[in-house]
């Protein structure tokens, strides 16, 4: 059996770990542990926001598809705007306007920017 030379610094010729060096090893396992946990429930998190974008994103797109294939004769654009609308679709100028009641954005903005909607309306689209 091999044993131990006995040392002149006091300590050292116990055997084993301290108590402190013990609950120092559990205090790191700890943070560990909790970064882990941390970082598992952020990424779930983020998955469930991406998919969620991606599922509206692809819903988005079919829709926009099935607008475009069906167009009819002598349809023009005012008459595609129509059916959107219809369909439950909100204009720039709507969003806008919600948008400013939120306190997102500001009036001169939602006018600056969404005149389309005012041209459309003048030539006999909602």
């Amino acid at each position: 059996m091999i044993q131990r030379k006995a040392s002149n610094l006091p300590g050292l010729n116990d055997a084993g770990f301290t108590l402190i060096e013990i609950m120092a090893a559990m205090i790191c396992f700890a943070i560990v542990a909790l970064a882990l946990s941390t970082m598992n429930a952020t990424t779930w998190t983020q998955t469930s926001r991406a998919k969620t974008h991606t599922e509206a994103s692809v819903l988005a797109s079919q829709h926009l598809e099935s607008l475009f294939s069906e167009k009819y004769a002598g349809e023009d654009e005012n008459n595609s705007m129509s059916a959107a609308v219809k369909a439950g679709m909100k204009t720039l100028r709507q969003d806008g306007w919600r948008k400013v009641k939120a306190g997102v954005t500001g009036l001169s903005e939602v006018l600056r920017v969404s005149h389309a909607d005012e041209l459309l309306a003048k030539d006999g689209g909602s």
